[in-house]
């Protein structure tokens, strides 16, 4: 992004600061930035969340951006399903909350004409302003909100989970995540358990299900989890903490955005309030982190003439690729937008709907998310190399 007239109180003002947010601060730092950015946040920077992603998902130079913010990573992963295993051989890195903000801040404080501000929620803006609660306003030559889900324009489902991060009595054995185990038993839509071994004697576990309503059970949750650790003979000496979520994922395109009028500002939406997340999945990443690159790329002239809602595929981006995940056979992952070769206003195009928890588009489609369980058990092992299968025994 470059600077130019006129002359307001920062270049970029960033609304929210979770994982949107945070992308777009490593990648202005990691691309030398030299305009002032603010970032305001109405709680803590980062909230109580954990965000994963495989090696392939980010370009180079994004992978090199977001080093700072990851917090553990592992060389492979599995999903198991009724009957089957399989590992893929696939890098797989974990950010956590924590390491996010710290990180964020520590960038923030490295530049001057930076800050980031948390308890300071946005009270409301516009193309090029945003008043906080406390009265401060704040003039910016882009405003991006990225201030999390604004609910479902239209008919959609739900991604739900809860999880706990536990302690364990003895070492639980794991040697990689568990992106996705859906041997449990199938209620509320499809559901799965996710793993993620932090350490010898500690983990995640979140109780993950893809339904048409938005009702989170936490106390049957509980239990759930309870249970999978149970089965495997494991004991818990605590639960360090706990984290939920409830995210719309939308079954029709939204409607575009109005364009901005012509010279004037647009205010960018960015993350899960502009669209930029996977939306059979709900994985945000990949998405988040192409229009982080791009808006480090983009003169700031370009969200002032036109609004990035009415967004092109990025140059680059490959027409398809093979399913890496596991969980279906037959279909084609959607386009993952790619970075812009050039400072340009060729903005990445929200991803169609699919219609599997893998991103996956099977020719046959889903009624329901309680339909895809008969999808997702009739994939195909990638390429010789790719993974290991194993029967369900091993």
């Amino acid at each position: 992004m470059t600077e130019g007239a006129p002359d307001p109180d920062v270049d970029v003002a960033l609304c929210g600061g979770g994982l949107q947010s945070a992308l777009i601060v490593a990648a202005l730092h990691g691309t030398g930035y030299r305009g002032r950015v603010a970032l305001a946040e109405s709680g803590r920077i980062g909230g109580n969340h954990t965000w994963c992603f495989h090696a392939g998902d980010l370009s180079p130079a994004m992978l090199r951006h977001v080093e700072p913010l990851v917090a553990r990573r592992w060389s492979s992963y599995e999903v198991r399903f009724p009957g089957y295993r399989r590992v893929l051989e696939t890098p797989y890195a974990m950010i956590t909350s924590e390491r996010l903000r710290s990180a964020v801040l520590r960038m923030v404080g490295q530049h001057a004409g930076w800050v980031g501000s948390e308890r300071a929620p946005v009270a409301s803006l516009g193309p090029g302003a945003v008043r906080l609660a406390d009265g401060r306003a704040i003039a910016a030559r882009t405003v991006i909100d990225a201030r999390g889900a604004n609910g479902a324009a239209g008919p959609c489902g739900y991604q739900k989970f809860y999880g706990e991060e536990i302690t364990l009595r003895r070492e639980h054995g794991l040697p990689r995540p568990i992106v996705m185990d859906a041997t449990v038993e199938q209620r509320d839509g499809y559901r799965f358990m996710y793993v993620l071994p932090l350490s010898a004697a500690r983990a995640l576990v979140e109780d993950t299900s893809f339904s048409d309503g938005p009702g989170l059970d936490e106390d049957e949750s509980r239990r759930r989890i309870a249970a999978w650790i149970g089965e495997r003979g494991w004991r818990t000496l605590r639960v360090e903490r706990t984290e939920r979520g409830v995210l719309p994922m939308p079954l029709a395109e939204a409607p575009a955005e109005p364009a901005a009028p012509a010279g004037g500002a647009a205010v960018t939406q960015g993350g899960y309030r502009g669209g930029w997340f996977h939306p059979g999945t709900g994985y945000s990443l990949p998405v988040a982190a192409a229009l982080a690159e791009l808006i480090a790329a983009t003169p700031a002239a370009s969200f002032r003439r036109r609004s990035p809602r009415r967004r092109a595929t990025a140059a680059g981006a490959p027409a398809s690729a093979t399913c890496s995940t596991g969980c279906c056979s037959g279909g084609t992952r959607r386009p993952r937008a790619g970075p812009s070769s050039s400072a340009s206003t060729a903005f990445p195009r929200r991803p169609s709907p699919a219609t599997t928890p893998c991103g996956c588009a099977p020719s046959t489609s889903c009624a329901s998310w309680a339909d895809v369980p008969r999808l997702a058990c009739r994939y195909r092992p990638a390429a010789a190399g790719a993974s290991r299968a194993q029967p369900a025994g091993e």
